[in-house]
Order: C-alpha cells, then sequence, then structure tokens
C-alpha cells in the first residue's frame, strides 16, 4: 500500500458489504462515489498537487469529498467553517487553493477561484472511475493551519501515508473491527476528528454515526438508538456531560445528590479493594445513557481537568486521554484503556519514537516525535522547519513532559509558558491550572507571569463558577484552601476575577496575549471592592435571535442586556424563574424544561438554548401548575390534637408576651392567600393561633423542609413541605390546594430572617395569586424575632416583651398588571405594619 487511492480501494473492498455511514452507506457505496467524484474532478483538470479547499460542517458529502481530492493525488485544504468569513481569502491565497468545495451557505463569498456545490446530487461524474496517479506515501495529502495561541498561523503539511499510516495506527491500538461503531462528532477540519472520527475507524471496517448537532439530548439520542462502542470528543464536551449529570441528580434529591457525589469521589477506592459492585451499582443509569456496548471513550485536543478523568474513573466508564497535534497527523499517544492512570497520555503508538530533550532535575523536559504521523514540515516555511526538527529528524513540540516507569507519558506544560522565579524556581502553568480547576468553584483559569520590579511572579486570572458581587472574595477563600496542597512557591497569591469566558482561538485554547491586554485595560476584578466590566453586549445574530432578545429586554426593562450577565444579575431567584419561564413560553409558544433551565447561567446561555426549540408541541408550563391534573389532595381528617397544641401556646403567648391580632375582620379564610413575614420559629404557630378553630382544617402552610422531621411526631401536618431544589413541584401542590378551596399560608420570604429585618420577597405568593386569581391577605408579624429568633434555641420567656399579628386589606391580583407589581405591592403592606414593640430598633 502506497498512497490513500490504494487504502479506500482495499478497505472498500475489503468490507465491501459494511455499512460505513448509519444512513444505510456501505463500503461498496461510498467507494463508487468516491471514483465518481474522482472521475469529475479529473474532468475538469485537476489532479496531483493541485491544492483544493473544502470549507463544511461534518457530512458525507464532505467526507466523500475529502477522499475524492485525495484519491487523485490532490492536495486537501480543510477550513474551519466557524471562522470569521473574513479569514478564508487570506487562507485560500496563502494555502495556493485552485478551487473551493462548499456549502451553498458560503457559495457568495468567493470570486477569484472556482466554487463547486459538495453536495453529492451534483458534480459527479456517473459511473466514472478515478485514473490511478500512482502517488507514493511521501506525497502531500492534505494541509492544515495551526491554531497557535500567538504569531501567524503556519501551514501543516501531511502526506498520504501520515494518513493511512496513522489510521491503521490507531485502529490497531483501539482494536477496532467491523462491529464496532464510532460517534463522529469532532470536526472533521482538524487533523485529530479526521483521523480519530473518520479514516482510522474506516481501517478495520467500522461504521461511523455522523454526529452533527452538538446539543445533549441530540448525543443521548444517538448514544440510545445506536449501538455505539467508540467515542472520541474533546474534554470540554465531557467536562459538560459530566455537569449535566450532577445537576439532574442535584435536582432530584438532596440525599440522592450526597450519595452520587460521595461515590464519585470515592468510586476509585471501592473498585481498588473488590467492592466495585457498589458503585457500578449506583451509577448503572449513567452507563446505560452511554449504551451497553460502550468501549472506549477518548479526550484528546487539550488537557482533561483531573477531576473529571477521576470523576469517569469513579463510574466505571473507560474515559481515556490522548495527544497528538496537528503536526503529528493528530494523535500520536493514547492512554491504556485497560489500565488508566489519571492524567497519562499513554505511550506513542506504533512506528513513532519519542524523546524527551533537555531533561531537568523533576525529570521534566521537552517531548520530541519521529515516525510515521510525524510531518514532513511546515509549507512554505524552511525556517520554521530547521527551528522544530532536529538533526536526528525528531520534531520538537514545543510541549512539556515526563515519562514515568513504566513509559507511560504525561504533559505538564508549554516551554514559552514557564514562569521563571526570581529565586530560579520554574513553575509551570499548566500543572497549576489542573490542579486549581479540581476546585467546583473555579470554571476557567489562566496562569501565567506577571513582571514586576521583583521580577516575574505567578499570577493568574480565573473566570468563577458563580458570578456575583461576592465572587472576588469566594475565589479569594478558595484559593487559600487550594493553597495550602502547594509549595510557597507555587502558589496563586495574585489573581484577578473575570465575569465573562476567557478569550480563546477556534480550538479554545486560550490566548493568553489578550488575557494579559484585558488585565492591562482593567477589564478584570482586581479586589474586593472592584468590579468587572461586562464588554460583550448581547447581540442578534438573525431576526429570530433579535425578537428572543428584544423579549428579554422587555421582560427586564432593560435596554442593554449583557452577554455574560447572569440570572441573579437580572434578580432571577428561584420563584423568579418560574415566572421568567412562563412569560417566555407565553411570548415564544414553546415549551421550557424547567430542569434545564436550573442549568443556565448566563443571558448567552439562555438565548442559545431559547433558540433550540421548536414550536411549542407539549404542556406549557402554566397549564402544568394551574390547569393539570390535581396531586396534591387534602388529608383524609384534621388532627383534634392540635387544637390542643395550639391552645397552648396560645395560652402562653398571651401570658408571657401579651399577644393580641390586630383587625382580625380583615383574616378571611374563603380560599385565599396569606402571606406574613417571616422572623421566627412562633410565626406559625401565631398564625395557628390567629385563625378560628372552625376554619383551622382548611388552611395549609408552604412550610420549610428542614422541619420536616415533625410529621413524623405529628402526623397528619398540612404541610407542603419547601426546599430549594422542588419549587415547581411546591408551587403546584400549593395551586393545587388553592383550586381545591383550601386556603394557603406562604412566607413569601422563603426563609427566617437571621438579622430581624424583612428581606426580598420571592414571588412564589403573587406568581400563584396571580395565575389562579385568588387574593392574598398580607399579615404583618411584631416582635415573635425578639422572643424567638433562629439563633435561640429556646424562647425567651420574658413578661417585659411583646407581640402582635396585624392583618392587612386583602390585595386583590387584577389590580395589577404584573406579578411584580402585585409582589412589590404585598411587601409594601406588610412592611408598612412593622412596629418596634421591644425597643430593638432591629428593623430600622
Amino acid at each position: 500500500m502506497n498512497s490513500l487511492y490504494d487504502y479506500y480501494t482495499e478497505v472498500c473492498s475489503k468490507y465491501s458489504d459494511n455499512i460505513l455511514f448509519t444512513t444505510g452507506l456501505t463500503y461498496r457505496d461510498t467507494y463508487k462515489l468516491i471514483e465518481e467524484r474522482g472521475a469529475f474532478l479529473q474532468k475538469k483538470g485537476y489532479g496531483k498537487g493541485d491544492v483544493l479547499a473544502i470549507l463544511s460542517p461534518n457530512s458525507i458529502d464532505m467526507c466523500i469529498t475529502f477522499m475524492a481530492i485525495t484519491a487523485i493525488g490532490a492536495i486537501v485544504l480543510p477550513l474551519d467553517p466557524n471562522l470569521d468569513k473574513n479569514n478564508y481569502h487570506h487562507m485560500i491565497k496563502k494555502a495556493q487553493a485552485k478551487a473551493l468545495w462548499t456549502t451553498v451557505d458560503f457559495k457568495g463569498i468567493f470570486s477569484e477561484i472556482p466554487i463547486y456545490d459538495i453536495s453529492l446530487s451534483t458534480n459527479m461524474e456517473r459511473e466514472g472511475k478515478i485514473k490511478n496517479p500512482n502517488c507514493c506515501e511521501e506525497d502531500i495529502s492534505s494541509l492544515f493551519f495551526t491554531s497557535g495561541t500567538t504569531g501567524e498561523p503556519k501551514i501543516v503539511q501531511l502526506t498520504q501515508g501520515n494518513l493511512f499510516k496513522t489510521a491503521f495506527a490507531n485502529a490497531h491500538f483501539c482494536k477496532t473491527t467491523s462491529e464496532d461503531m464510532i460517534l463522529s462528532l469532532l470536526p472533521l477540519f482538524h487533523a485529530y476528528g479526521l483521523i480519530a472520527a473518520f479514516l482510522g475507524p474506516m481501517a478495520h471496517g467500522s461504521s461511523i454515526c455522523l454526529q452533527p448537532s452538538l446539543k445533549g439530548p441530540d448525543i443521548l439520542k444517538s448514544l440510545a438508538e445506536n449501538p455505539i462502542t467508540f467515542f472520541p470528543a474533546v474534554p470540554l464536551l465531557w467536562e459538560l456531560i459530566m455537569d449535566g449529570i450532577i445537576n439532574k441528580v442535584k435536582l432530584e434529591s438532596k440525599w440522592k445528590f450526597r450519595l452520587f457525589m460521595f461515590f464519585l469521589e470515592y468510586g476509585i477506592f471501592f473498585r481498588k479493594v473488590g467492592l466495585k459492585f457498589i458503585p457500578d451499582m449506583i451509577f448503572k443509569p449513567v452507563k446505560k445513557a452511554f449504551g451497553p456496548k460502550m468501549r472506549i471513550m477518548v479526550s484528546g485536543g487539550a488537557p482533561l481537568k483531573r477531576i473529571y478523568a477521576k470523576y469517569y474513573l469513579s463510574m466505571g466508564l473507560p474515559l481515556i486521554q490522548g495527544y497528538g497535534l496537528s503536526e503529528t497527523t493528530g494523535p500520536i499517544t493514547i492512554a491504556n484503556y485497560n489500565k488508566i492512570k489519571i492524567g497519562s497520555i499513554g505511550k506513542v503508538l506504533e512506528g513513532n519514537e519519542v524523546k524527551i530533550h533537555n531533561i531537568n532535575s523533576d525529570g521534566i523536559g521537552e517531548l520530541c516525535f519521529k515516525g510515521i504521523n510525524v510531518m514532513p514540515g511546515y509549507f512554505n516555511n524552511p525556517q520554521k522547519n530547521d527551528e522544530v526538527f532536529d538533526s536526528e529528524g525528531f520534531f520538537h513540540t514545543g510541549d512539556l513532559g515526563r515519562i514515568d516507569k513504566d513509559g507511560e507519558i504525561f504533559i505538564t506544560g508549554r516551554i514559552k509558558n514557564v514562569i521563571v522565579l526570581p529565586s530560579g524556581k520554574n513553575v509551570y502553568p499548566e500543572e497549576l491550572e489542573s490542579y486549581y480547576k479540581s476546585s467546583s468553584l473555579i470554571q476557567e483559569i489562566a496562569v501565567f507571569g506577571l513582571d514586576t520590579e521583583e521580577g516575574e511572579r505567578v499570577f493568574a486570572v480565573i473566570v468563577p463558577s458563580i458570578k456575583n458581587d461576592s465572587a472576588y472574595s469566594l475565589v479569594k477563600d478558595e484559593l487559600n484552601r487550594l493553597n495550602k496542597g502547594l509549595p510557597t512557591y507555587k502558589m496563586v497569591t495574585a489573581f484577578a476575577v473575570s465575569l465573562e469566558p476567557l478569550p480563546v482561538n477556534s480550538t479554545r485554547k486560550i490566548l493568553y496575549d489578550k488575557v494579559r491586554e484585558n488585565l492591562l485595560n482593567g477589564l478584570y476584578m482586581t479586589g474586593e471592592d472592584d468590579t468587572a466590566a461586562l464588554v460583550t453586549e448581547l447581540l442578534p445574530q438573525s431576526p429570530a435571535e433579535e425578537h428572543v432578545i428584544n423579549i428579554l429586554k422587555d421582560r427586564f426593562k432593560r435596554d442593554k442586556i449583557f452577554a455574560r450577565e447572569t440570572m441573579s444579575d437580572m434578580g432571577v431567584d428561584s420563584l423568579g424563574l418560574i415566572d421568567l419561564l412562563a412569560h417566555l413560553e407565553e411570548k415564544l409558544n414553546v415549551t421550557i424544561d424547567l430542569s434545564r433551565m436550573k442549568q443556565i447561567q448566563t443571558m448567552d446561555e439562555l438565548v442559545i438554548y431559547l433558540m433550540s426549540l421548536e414550536e411549542k408541541e407539549g404542556e406549557g408550563i402554566d397549564r402544568k401548575l394551574f390547569e393539570s391534573e390535581i396531586i396534591q389532595k387534602p388529608l383524609p381528617f384534621f388532627n383534634p390534637l392540635y387544637n390542643g397544641f395550639i391552645a397552648i401556646f396560645s395560652a402562653i403567648s398571651k401570658f408571657f408576651w401579651h399577644f393580641e391580632v390586630k383587625n382580625p375582620e380583615n383574616l378571611k379564610f374563603d380560599n385565599n392567600i396569606i402571606a406574613a413575614n417571616h422572623t421566627s420559629y412562633l410565626d406559625m404557630v401565631w398564625l395557628a393561633v390567629s385563625t378560628p378553630v372552625k376554619y383551622r382544617k382548611f388552611v395549609y402552610v408552604a412550610g420549610s423542609a428542614d422541619l420536616k422531621l415533625l410529621r413524623y411526631g405529628f402526623p397528619f401536618l398540612p404541610v407542603i413541605w419547601v426546599d430549594k431544589n422542588n419549587t415547581l413541584d411546591v408551587i403546584k401542590r400549593s395551586a393545587d390546594i388553592l383550586r381545591q378551596g383550601y386556603n394557603l399560608i406562604i412566607f413569601p420570604e422563603g426563609g427566617r430572617t437571621s438579622t430581624g429585618k424583612m428581606m426580598e420577597f420571592k414571588i412564589g405568593a403573587a406568581f400563584i395569586a396571580k395565575n389562579l386569581n385568588k387574593k392574598i391577605i398580607p399579615v404583618t408579624i411584631n416582635g415573635a424575632y425578639d422572643i424567638w429568633s433562629r439563633h435561640s434555641f429556646l424562647p425567651k420567656f420574658n413578661r417585659r416583651l411583646k407581640g402582635n399579628i396585624v392583618v392587612g386589606k386583602a390585595i386583590d391580583p387584577l389590580d395589577f398588571k404584573s406579578v411584580q407589581d402585585l409582589n412589590d405591592a404585598l411587601k409594601e403592606n406588610i412592611a408598612s405594619n412593622l412596629e418596634d414593640l421591644n425597643n430593638t430598633g432591629w428593623f430600622l
């Protein structure tokens, strides 16, 4: 075998009846299409050595065209369709391309060279055959622009032999067979995706499931519908998948979440001591989602955070890391999937060699490779070629690493990023980034050297997971905690915080020069009293996006919305999220998944999610909550012992604290909502005391889940338990009670105040009242905080203290335009009746 033409001919003949693409296209069908497109190219006069560009997202059309171009001996220039359109003219000119194959989306942006529609429905020489160009393995097959983080991108040349030999080496290492199926979602215009998700699987007759959508539900659908055995992806996707799994469990149950996280943390230990059946049982639903035949999952293209590698290993999922560059035809090392070492990128693939150049006292030096994977050099760049190849023919990667006693390679950083401290010690930024990213509070981090009068020092710009006014303080505390595990000279003590993502290139590598520039321009928080500049306004990319953004501007009463503003920035809490969800469903005529909405942090993420939704097919949030089948039935009977308990507390309250109810005539129980401020453990008792005996069996309370154990000592409590993980369920059950003619007591603050001062009101009461058209009776509780605050184990039995309840007039929701207006009026009404009965001055 000497060429890609030979490669395609051999594998398509050997596996002719096998399915290559899951659309049903066999290897035989594929070869026929390669011949027809290749014959068309030759008929047009293109041949050996001609550069032909492809600008297309992943598709069968793209794959066939790639193979046809390389089969006739021409050179493919794959272009990233996600770049700014202005880049393509320069790239095509620099690579000396003679023609472009593209989709209808890009046909109008070029005029200098011939453009061909990449669709297989046209530009084919039907029943045509390729005239063998008699290529050899040293002939150039493809050109790839590097995605370097600094300087002018270089053009990597890969030979025919680079591609087919690396394809065979990958298939051999992964032991793929004709029974395997690869989920192909990596971009095929990069060398990693080209080998791992396309040419490599073909070597042993495997099938390819092209996955054009990167949306979580679409990926899960492909995993469910196809017997996927091999799944290569980038670290970002693996991290997003794991985050999605964790968030889903978190929403289901607090105890389930704690159990889940415990086994994520200690699952590896259980496996080592022979108790693997326990984590296997815990994680069985997750593993089922990846499919019963999944053999290998590969992470490549960038380092995988250690914490995620640990989590996948705890689950028993075979996620391994690989390493490679465009210059090494994608993956040149892959870790052993039968014996996974966290952080290892494995050993070199067969046909290659590795050496460590300039090894220091820590065993770290520059990784250098030679062999079948390594490019012959950069296109038209002899000076750079002299720099990266040594006299032995080894390619110097610029990456630092070490080799352990088992021969496995570990990446430690980049030569150009090493920080040399005044003490002479070397600090490797990538090592620190990996360490600090193990924290769930750190979403992104860029570590680099910052020049000072004393010399270079370690500095970091951090994007926190929680983006609010306290972000800097939270990051500072977390760094102090993490620094305890590091030598003093490696500690990050100087840092800045960004509330926006760090600048990256098209392959999502951090642009450190741009980070430094942003730091100098004051775009990051550098102190606890500082604020980060929100510089990226949320701008529409289409009329549909403009419609969505305008709805958000109207909802939040804003002229501008910034892309990285969070839900918290917009004043949206857990109950406000329900209101927002209902508003968006109504305005956009879509059905929104609340669990997905809870995972969204920023406005740009919200717009992306809303744009992915189809026209409403299912049941909207308002119908689910207020019109669907009733699930919360009244208790079968009212426990008469409660009246005795209430009578005792009534006597205690009146004797010790002179408790009284003001305006009791306003407290009506004709299917209303009773809303009160929440200051004390006494609040619920005093409201019960204020309720006439004949009405008590018709009143339910939305009560804190912290007191849920009371139901065991006091059965048949008329309580709907509230915690932060069941907001939707609480609103649904509260609405059910009101729909059956009962009354409902709600504390809009969502919890007892810790200072005595009234807190912000969540919109739950107003939201329910507005949607069910139920009046709200505002109740102000005075003195209870002085008697029994949340900081005291027992109440103060002091007769000098006083307490009362002031009942306001019913508020009609029809008098208010919006839920927020109703909520504001409710808070104002309750606040107007606050009294400092005990002269403590706490609410002033």
